[in-house]
């Protein structure tokens, strides 16, 4: 299929922030509740929505400020996964519009993208702060549609994570499994691709 554009996700697709996310909530974690948790107890809270993971712990939303905190204050900043900048380097000598659609809010992919001057290489950028309703939900991603002008058919979305998956099945797009930044792919029945490595998304548009 040769796809007109391409989007991702943004946390464990084109930047490992794993480890900038979950030590910084272990501190909050311990802080609030008094409770030491696991990093392998944490680590599958990457993929939600940020402002929403605090409650599932049983912590109130207003503490979410001091978890960005702590995220922006961590001594290792997040990197571009081997061979991604390869990959946004490829499309846009080529002309093909890229996006993302992701999970952060505004003012954190700011802070990540401008640092690592990524942000010139995409069209379009939606953030979970900027949307009504937020992965898995297929408005993100609508919405990122309906800015590039293209239809559903015409893209393609890469991401890890069973919300990347239900997000573009729902938006009636095909889904690219980025196998580095990927927990588990239980529920990911009807996976279009799986990229094992990020120079195989360059064979998506010759």
């Amino acid at each position: 299929m040769n796809y007109k554009a391409i989007i991702y996700d943004i946390d464990g697709t084109l930047l490992n922030t794993f480890d900038q996310n979950i030590y910084p909530l272990q501190k909050v974690v311990k802080e609030i509740l008094n409770k030491d948790m696991h990093y392998d107890e944490l680590v599958h809270f990457t993929s939600h929505n940020g402002i929403e993971v605090l409650p599932q712990l049983g912590i109130d939303k207003d503490y979410y400020s001091l978890w960005v905190q702590y995220v922006n204050e961590y001594e290792h900043k997040p990197q571009l996964y081997d061979g991604i900048l390869e990959v946004l380097n490829y499309y846009h000598d080529k002309k093909v519009p890229q996006a993302v659609v992701s999970s952060k809010r505004r003012k954190q992919y700011d802070i990540d993208f401008g640092d690592l001057n990524l942000r010139h290489y995409f069209e379009v950028s939606v953030m979970a702060d900027e949307v009504e309703f937020t992965k898995p939900h297929p408005f993100p991603l609508n919405k990122c549609l309906q800015e590039l002008g293209i239809e559903a058919s015409e893209a393609i979305y890469i991401g890890d994570s069973i919300f990347d998956y239900q997000a573009a099945k729902a938006a009636g797009m095909a889904f690219g499994l980025a196998t580095w930044g990927n927990i588990t792919r239980e529920g990911m029945n009807d996976i279009d691709y799986v990229f094992d490595h990020p120079k195989e998304i360059m064979e998506l548009i010759k």
